[in-house]
């Protein structure tokens, strides 16, 4: 087997799920320089910038003067979400070419912080697009945008709710394991009848939807603290595709879930009920 011509030699997460004041550019610097210390490098190492320009414009000059580098190959490609994925196969390809050696991958937001509505406002700025007049006008979202998609895809290849559906599912259990995604829900355990979950400060609208999908659910505000009715193994359980989430059941005589079964409903309930916002109680 040939040796592969790339790899990820170091990484880094931002720690903090608040900014703290740092603006995003601050972020993606605090962040290179650790991630080059986890692979035994410096900045003098670096011959190759891959930037989306998330901080500002015109980011592929702004990151190499401001991390004080030289590069030799310097690639913007911006096409939303999927940049990341795009650039680390850029960078692969520019490594096994020969143009570069290191290859820097940086990404820096403060949306969390300043509680942007990314899924749910308005996707153009006052400058004049190609496709605004067909967008704006109807108040299109990201979300609506991302329908669009999935329904254009279902009709050009048979895709069914149930896949897409699959995909949703996986991406956040994927995500459940990453302790720096939980770390503020410090406390999960049995409470008599109940799971406990804690610390939780729910919004308002959050209360009524944990009280419309997990019935009976006690909340504690001044503790911090969320009682949801331990599930049954007969209870309701979520379907691919169906948007109804893992609910608690009680049925009299049933046993209670247990073990893996009750670790999928936990994360299924907080994917539910906390999903977009912090247990500390900030909207993403």
């Amino acid at each position: 087997m040939a040796e592969p011509a790339a790899a990820i030699a170091g990484i880094h997460e931002f720690e903090k799920r608040v900014a703290g004041g740092l603006s995003p550019l601050q972020i993606k610097a605090e962040c290179a320089a650790r991630a080059l210390e986890d692979a035994g490098l410096t900045w003098a190492d670096v011959d190759a910038i891959y930037d989306a320009s998330e901080a500002g414009r015109m980011q592929g000059l702004t990151i190499a003067e401001y991390f004080g580098i030289t590069p030799r190959v310097v690639d913007t490609t911006a096409v939303g979400g999927s940049s990341y994925e795009f650039q680390a196969a850029h960078a692969a390809r520019d490594i096994a070419a020969g143009k570069a050696n290191v290859a820097l991958l940086t990404y820096g937001s403060t949306a969390h912080s300043e509680s942007r509505a990314i899924g749910t406002g308005a996707r153009f700025g006052s400058e004049a697009q190609p496709a605004a007049n067909m967008e704006r006008p109807y108040g299109l979202t990201l979300i609506g945008n991302y329908a669009m998609v999935a329904r254009r895809h279902m009709v050009q290849y048979g895709t069914t709710p149930e896949q897409l559906a699959e995909i949703s599912v996986t991406t956040r259990r994927h995500a459940m394991r990453n302790p720096q995604a939980v770390a503020g829900l410090t406390d999960i355990g049995q409470q008599g009848n109940h799971i406990r979950f804690s610390p939780v400060e729910l919004p308002e609208s959050r209360e009524v939807r944990v009280q419309r999908l997990y019935p009976r659910t006690v909340l504690k505000p001044t503790v911090r603290t969320m009682l949801v009715p331990a599930p049954k193994a007969d209870g309701a359980r979520a379907q691919p595709g169906r948007s109804a989430p893992a609910r608690s059941v009680v049925s009299l005589g049933a046993p209670p879930l247990r073990d893996q079964e009750l670790l999928a409903w936990c994360e299924e309930l907080i994917e539910a009920v906390l999903g977009g916002v912090s247990p500390a109680g900030q909207q993403a």
